[in-house]
C-alpha cells in the first residue's frame, strides 16, 4: 500500500485542531498505509452490516450516511467532507453500522485497521485522538 505523506498530512491538519502531537507522533501519522479508492457519485462503498478491516477517510469529495425506512426510501443523516475520517469506530467495531455512499465522485484514503491499532497502541496520544 502507498504511503503519501500529502495526503495523510491533510489527516493530520484536522487531527491536529484538536490535538498537539511531538514530532514522533506526527511521523507516525504521516506514514499511515492507505489504499486510495474513487467512488463515482451516488455508490454506496460500505454496506450496513459489512465487516470491514479499513476506515474510510475522505481526500476529496463528499460522502454520506443514511437511514432507511421499509419502502427502501432513504434520507441522509451525516454528511463528510474532505478531510474527514467517516468510521474511525469500525477500528473497534469493525460491522458497518450504516451505508456509506458517494454523494459526489470521491476519493477515499481505506486505513487497515490493523495499522490504526498499531499507532494507537504505540502512541497513547494518538489514540485518545482518534
Amino acid at each position: 500500500m502507498p504511503s503519501n505523506p500529502p495526503e495523510m498530512a491533510q489527516f493530520l491538519r484536522k487531527l491536529e485542531a484538536r490535538s498537539s502531537f511531538r514530532p514522533d507522533e506526527r511521523k507516525a501519522i504521516l506514514q499511515l498505509p492507505f489504499e486510495p479508492r474513487q467512488v463515482q457519485a451516488n455508490r454506496d462503498f460500505v454496506t450496513r452490516g459489512e465487516r470491514v478491516s479499513h476506515s474510510c477517510f475522505v481526500l476529496k469529495g463528499m460522502a454520506g450516511t443514511f437511514g432507511q425506512n421499509r419502502e427502501g426510501h432513504r434520507q441522509i443523516t451525516s454528511v463528510f467532507m474532505s478531510g474527514d475520517m467517516i468510521d474511525l469506530q469500525t477500528v473497534v467495531l469493525p460491522e458497518a453500522m450504516s451505508n456509506l455512499q458517494a454523494l459526489t465522485t470521491t476519493t477515499i484514503l481505506q486505513i487497515p485497521h490493523s495499522d490504526l491499532r498499531r499507532v494507537g497502541h504505540r502512541f497513547p496520544n494518538i489514540a485518545e485522538a482518534f
